[in-house]
C-alpha cells in the first residue's frame, strides 16, 4: 500500500502550529483533553483573527485574538473576550455531529472545484479531541455554497458556531 501525503496541508498545519506557539497557545495536533476548536480567519487587508473555543474540566473558554505580522516579522496580537456560549459541550458535539466533520473534505479536496475569487476571506478550522485532529480549509465558501454541497456544509458549519459564540462571521462579497 502507498501512503500518498498531502505536502500543502502539512505546510498549512505546520504553519498553524507555528502561529499557535507565537500566540503562546497549544499545538492542536498534539492532543487535547476534551475539546477544542480554532477558527483561523484571515484576508489580505485586515488584522487576522483566531476564535478559539475549548472546552476543558467541565467548562468553555472562549477567546477572540486578533493578530498580525509587523514588517520586522514581529508578532502582535490582541485578546478580546466573547460571549460565553449559549451550549453545552454535549450539545454542541451533537450539533457538529450533524455535519458529519470526519466526512468533511477541504475545498482544494473538491473535485473539480475551481475558486475563482481573487481576495476575501479564508479560514482554516482546526478541530481536536482527545483522540482525533482535523484541519479544514475554506476561501470564501459563501460565494460557492448554492452550487456546491462541501461549500455549503462548511459555512453552515461557521455560522453555527458564530449562532453560539457570537464572535462575528466575516462575509465575503458575492
Amino acid at each position: 500500500m502507498i501512503t500518498i501525503v498531502d505536502s500543502f496541508k502539512l505546510a498549512r498545519q505546520k504553519a498553524l502550529s507555528d502561529q499557535a506557539l507565537k500566540l503562546s497557545l497549544t499545538q492542536l495536533n498534539k492532543g487535547v483533553d476534551s475539546f477544542e476548536m480554532r477558527i483561523w480567519v484571515g484576508s489580505m487587508f485586515v488584522e487576522h483573527d483566531l476564535i478559539l473555543l475549548k472546552y476543558s474540566d467541565t467548562s468553555w473558554q472562549t477567546q477572540r485574538i486578533r493578530y498580525f505580522k509587523s514588517e520586522d516579522g514581529v508578532m502582535h496580537f490582541k485578546n478580546e473576550n466573547v460571549v460565553k456560549p449559549t451550549i453545552t459541550l454535549p450539545l454542541l458535539i451533537d450539533s457538529l455531529k450533524i455535519f458529519q466533520i470526519e466526512k468533511l473534505i477541504s475545498q482544494e479536496q473538491i473535485p473539480n472545484f475551481v475558486d475563482n475569487v481573487a481576495d476575501g476571506v479564508t479560514y482554516n478550522l482546526e478541530i481536536a479531541t482527545k483522540g482525533s485532529y482535523k484541519l479544514l480549509t475554506y476561501h470564501c465558501p459563501e460565494h460557492y455554497s448554492k452550487t456546491e454541497i462541501n461549500n455549503k456544509k462548511f459555512l453552515d458549519l461557521i455560522l453555527l458556531v458564530d449562532k453560539y459564540f457570537h464572535f462575528w462571521s466575516p462575509i465575503c462579497s458575492i
